[in-house]
Formats: structure tokens, C-alpha cells, sequence
């Protein structure tokens, strides 16, 4: 999806705004429709794909139909916390190697103020911490308000022996940033949908989607 960035009209999708959905590689849509054209877009399974399985659990499926064929509402999440705190802000992110490969670009990522989340598929923790030290070199993390940890599915060590949570701890702790975990929303069933671009607030471990 990176590559198609330079040859959309921006001008003319945000004169035309509609539903946009998906996940993963679409992270940098979201992005660009978010911050470029101003209007929510919706984290979620691909329609093409997962919605079409038989196994899709119910879940997974009225937590789309809601946000998608309803107006925005209010959800609550409680989830548990790494870090706690309370914040808001509007909801931004989604993969994060996609995310960490929009800085230097004119498509990059801006979280400062915002809620980020994040997800991320069969990475070992060592790319893990790796793409969190980008985003503290490049001063990114330090300026989002909070962060919500979604699935990191088939993300561990061969031997087993690293726990992603340290991880996150540790990158994280220092800036002292409201951190909620274990969202069921990635490369996984079930697989909630977030609106992104929505405001958001996190209070220790709850989580509430604003309308």
C-alpha cells in the first residue's frame, strides 16, 4: 500500500469521503486518509478475507457490523495495564512495522497528543524492541499521549525465553505513558474494529471509544 501513496488525489478523496476498512499492510492508508483527508477510517478484518471465513466468530463479526452500519457509539474496553494512567486523545497506528517505515517520508506517522496502536505479526522480540527504539530515536513516542497494545501474534523467541511485555516495559516506562494491553484487534480471531481517527480515553485499564 506504501507503494500507491504518491499517485492517490488526496484532494479528491476527501471531497468524496466513504467507508475505508482493513488492516496491516493498509496501516498507511489509514494514515494518509486520517491526517491528509480528516475523516475516520475503520481498523478491521478485510472483507475479502477473514469476514468471508466459516470459523469467523461472532465477536469479531458484531463488533464490525456495529461500528460500520451504526453511528459511532461509545465502547468501553477493560483491559489490563502495563503502565497505568488517564489520558485522551484521538486514535492513531495500527501495524507497527508500517508505522516505523513511514518516518522520513511526507506519509509519515504523527502521534504526538494522540492514542497509538499497535499490532504486529510474527516478529521476534528482538525486531520488536527494535522498532520501538526507532520510534524513541526518532522522537516520536515521547510525544503520543497514550498506548494501546494490540495482538502480537506468533511474536516470540525460538527459545521462548523473552517476555514482549519486558519489552514494551522497558521502552515505554521512562516517558511514563498511560499503556493498556492484550486488545484483541490484529492478525488474529477475534479481531475487534477500531475507528481510527476517533477520540479516544484511557483511564488505568479501561479503555473508552468516544462517539
Amino acid at each position: 500500500s506504501q507503494r500507491i501513496l504518491p499517485l492517490l488525489d488526496y484532494e479528491a478523496i476527501r471531497d468524496n469521503p466513504t467507508h475505508f476498512s482493513g488492516y496491516s499492510d493498509i496501516t498507511a492508508l489509514h494514515t494518509v486518509f486520517n491526517q491528509y483527508c480528516g475523516f475516520i477510517t475503520y481498523h478491521a478484518p478485510m472483507i475479502g478475507t477473514t469476514l468471508l471465513k466459516k470459523e469467523l466468530d461472532e465477536y469479531t463479526k458484531t463488533s464490525f457490523l456495529k461500528n460500520i452500519f451504526k453511528p459511532i457509539n461509545t465502547i468501553d474496553y477493560n483491559l489490563p495495564y502495563l503502565i497505568s494512567g488517564k489520558t485522551n486523545g484521538i486514535l492513531t497506528g495500527g501495524n507497527l512495522s508500517l508505522i516505523v517505515s513511514s518516518i522520513g517520508t511526507p506519509y509519515e506517522i504523527d502521534i504526538a497528543g494522540k492514542i497509538l496502536f499497535i499490532e504486529e505479526l510474527n516478529e521476534e522480540p528482538y525486531k520488536i524492541d527494535r522498532m520501538l527504539t526507532q520510534l524513541r530515536l526518532s522522537g516520536k513516542i515521547q510525544t503520543c499521549a497514550g498506548i494501546v497494545l494490540g495482538s502480537f501474534t506468533n511474536c516470540k523467541s525460538e527459545d521462548n525465553n523473552i517476555n514482549l511485555l519486558d519489552i514494551f516495559f522497558d521502552c515505554l516506562k521512562p516517558y511514563n505513558i498511560p499503556t493498556l494491553y492484550n486488545l484483541f484487534c490484529g492478525h488474529r480471531l477475534p479481531n475487534i474494529t477500531l475507528p481510527m481517527g476517533a477520540h479516544c480515553h484511557i483511564k488505568n485499564n479501561s479503555l473508552r471509544i468516544l462517539a
